[in-house]
C-alpha cells in the first residue's frame, strides 16, 4: 500500500509539475503578448510625436515666413515714403530756385531800366524826371516784393522741413519701435 501511496503521490506531483509548467508557458506567452503590445503602443506614440515635431516645425517656418514677409513689406513701404519725401522736397527746392532765378532776372531789369534812366537824366532830358522818379518807386516796390517774396520763401522751406521730420519721425519711429521689441523679427 505505501508503494501505491507513492505511486499515486508520484502521480499527483507529475500533474502538479505538468500544470504548473503549462501555467509557466501560459504566463510567458502573456508576457510576450503584452511585450509585444507594449512595442506596438510604444511605436505609435513615437510615430504620433514625430507627426507633431513636424507639425510644429511646419507651423513654426509658416509664422517666421509671415513675419519675414510682414517686415520686408514694411521696409518697403517706409522706402517708399522716404523715396516720396525725397523727391517732395528736390521739387519744392527746384521751385523755389526758379522763383529766385526769376526775381533776379527782374532785378537785373530793374537795375538796367535805372541806369538808362539815370543816363538820360544827366543828358538833361528833364521829361524822364518824372519817368525815373516812377521807375525808382517800382523798383523800390519790387525790391520790397522781392525781400518779401524770399523771406515767406524762406518760412516755406523751413515749415516744410519742420514738416518732414515730423512726418519721419512719426512714420519711422513706431515701426523702428516695433522692430526692436520684436528680436525674434528682424533679419
Amino acid at each position: 500500500m505505501f508503494a501505491e501511496d507513492v505511486r499515486g503521490l508520484r502521480r499527483e506531483l507529475l500533474a502538479v509539475r505538468a500544470l504548473s509548467q503549462q501555467q509557466c508557458e501560459d504566463m510567458a506567452e502573456q508576457l510576450r503578448w503584452a511585450q509585444e503590445q507594449c512595442c506596438k503602443a510604444l511605436r505609435l506614440w513615437q510615430s504620433a510625436q514625430e507627426e507633431e515635431k513636424r507639425n510644429l516645425e511646419q507651423k513654426l517656418e509658416r509664422q517666421l515666413e509671415e513675419q519675414h514677409v510682414e517686415a520686408r513689406k514694411q521696409l518697403e513701404e517706409r522706402a517708399n515714403f522716404l523715396a516720396e519725401m525725397l523727391q517732395e522736397e528736390q521739387r519744392q527746392k527746384i521751385a523755389v530756385i526758379h522763383k529766385v532765378y526769376q526775381l533776379q532776372r527782374e532785378l537785373k531789369q530793374s537795375e538796367q531800366l535805372r541806369q538808362r534812366l539815370n543816363e538820360q537824366w544827366q543828358n538833361g532830358q528833364v521829361m524822364l524826371q518824372a519817368e525815373l522818379q516812377e521807375a525808382e518807386r517800382k523798383m523800390m516796390a519790387m525790391e520790397k516784393r522781392h525781400q518779401e517774396e524770399m523771406e515767406r520763401m524762406h518760412k516755406v522751406l523751413l515749415q516744410c522741413r519742420l514738416t518732414e521730420e515730423k512726418q519721419l519721425d512719426r512714420r519711422t519711429l513706431p515701426g523702428l519701435l516695433n522692430l526692436s521689441c520684436c528680436p525674434g523679427q528682424q533679419g
